[in-house]
């Protein structure tokens, strides 16, 4: 398979998942990630939707991606724009009409599929380069400015976000703080250990495969 057509395949599923991620994590209800702490907190705030919010603060962030490291910003960026919001409201929505109120067995296992889902996405659209999220972009600016690595600037954005939302009145939960703590670190293993392998056509080790 073609490079270039590798690096779009990635980039969609890396986009699609990061959503779909979202829309299960608040099914799970044991909290949902930092910055949709901030998403629901500021929602609530202006008495609006969750999608009306995430793109408002999507094209907010865009400007400032933009200013500081162009290359960042892509196909994958107004993608992540247009349908992030979307998608995670759709798959709320299913998900609730399947169960309005899940077992605490099906919540843990929705808990532990979707922490999966949000550091593999990450993973892949990084690798392919066609754009990142504007929140992911943050961090990378920070790893890129030699501010730290990247593991350890996306944990100081998360928490930054996730106290953000707290004081703005958004969800928060036991999830909040693993994924804050482990989706850096866990983005970084599957960028190295399957997603770069997967687009340099190198072997990805036997336990990914």
């Amino acid at each position: 398979m073609a490079r270039k057509n590798k690096k779009i395949i990635m980039a969609f599923i890396g986009i699609i998942m990061t959503a779909v991620s979202v829309g299960i994590f608040r099914y799970a209800d044991f909290g949902v990630d930092p910055y949709c702490v901030l998403l629901t907190g500021l929602a609530r705030m202006f008495h609006t939707s969750f999608t009306v919010t995430a793109n408002v603060m999507c094209a907010l962030l865009l400007v400032f991606a933009w200013r500081m490291k162009i290359s960042l910003v892509g196909v994958s960026t107004l993608l992540n724009l247009l349908i992030y919001g979307v998608v995670a409201d759709g798959v709320f929505a299913a998900l609730k009409s399947v169960s309005e109120t899940p077992a605490l067995g099906v919540r843990i296992i929705c808990l532990a599929g979707a922490l999966f889902l949000l550091a593999f996405s990450g993973a892949m659209y990084y690798t392919a380069d066609l754009g990142v999220s504007t929140y992911d972009a943050i961090a990378l600016i920070m790893a890129d400015r030699k501010i730290g690595k990247f593991k350890y600037c996306r944990i100081a954005i998360d928490l930054t976000c996730l106290i953000a939302g707290i004081l703005t009145g958004g969800e928060i939960g036991i999830a909040t703080v693993i994924i804050a703590l482990t989706v850096g670190p866990l983005i970084q293993y599957f960028r190295t250990n399957l997603a770069e392998p997967f687009l340099e056509g190198r072997k990805i080790p036997a336990f990914l495969s």
